[in-house]
């Protein structure tokens, strides 16, 4: 199940936390290294088309996602039980609950299974809301994979994120603007800026520098230092 910060508003996948409660920093791994799943962090307003279809589910009579939002919506409620959403959409009570197990494993709702208790989070309002075009939406989704060394640390001083074993990441897919970092390191700080060194790939553009800054809400650049900039031109119905 995803964790969710508010602080750098992003939602994050991990296998193990470890917190020496005398030290001001907590680190994060994904289990296996390399041979296993990445630690994956995705922005508060990610989405994506294959992600919603996935959340259709395997062997569901009806798309859990679109009828908890629906059902949510219809009541005036965020909060409500597995037992009456099933009678309300005349479904067996056990295919509700396996699609409610199903649906916090994504990170859209909170299910306690002995109580059949469902609290709707807010990502499952945005991914309906993004799928019919009414939301506005990211694709920022950052891989991290790691031999050894945590995965992540958070810094508590400072309220930074360091994430290692970044090999890229995309800004935007319509602009196609991708990131890759130095060393496989960036900084996530709060509300989803980032700090690193190494090359942005925006276009036909590459900029490589240290020091940079993206701004998330502007999602401007800062571009305090900058080593090169080349300029790639692409001939058509070259010979």
């Amino acid at each position: 199940v995803p964790f969710t910060s508010t602080y750098f508003n992003i939602d994050f996948g991990v296998d193990r936390i470890r917190w020496d409660l005398k030290s001001d920093s907590m680190n994060l791994y994904a289990a296996g290294g390399r041979s296993q799943a990445p630690m994956i962090i995705q922005s508060a307003d990610f989405y994506d088309p294959q992600d919603y279809r996935l959340l259709s589910g395997d062997g569901f009579s009806f798309h859990p996602l679109n009828v908890v939002a629906s059902y949510a919506r219809s009541m005036g409620v965020h909060e409500f039980y597995a037992i009456d959403l099933a009678t309300k959409i005349k479904r067996k009570p056990d295919e509700v609950k396996m699609a409610m197990n199903f649906l916090a494993q994504k990170g859209m709702i909170d299910y306690n299974a002995f109580t059949g208790f469902v609290k709707v989070k807010e990502k499952a309002f945005h991914f309906v809301n993004a799928n019919k075009g009414t939301s506005d939406y990211d694709n920022l989704k950052i891989l991290s994979v790691t031999d050894g060394p945590a995965n992540a640390t958070i810094n508590f001083p400072d309220g930074s994120m360091t994430k290692r074993g970044v090999e890229e990441f995309k800004v935007s897919d319509s602009l196609n603007v991708v990131i890759t970092p130095d060393s496989s390191v960036i900084t996530l700080l709060k509300d989803r800026d980032i700090k690193f060194d190494g090359k942005i790939t925006a276009g036909n553009f590459e900029i490589n520098g240290k020091d940079f800054m993206m701004k998330y809400d502007s999602f401007f650049i800062n571009l305090n230092h900058i080593d090169s900039i080349r300029f790639y031109i692409t001939e058509t119905n070259a010979k």
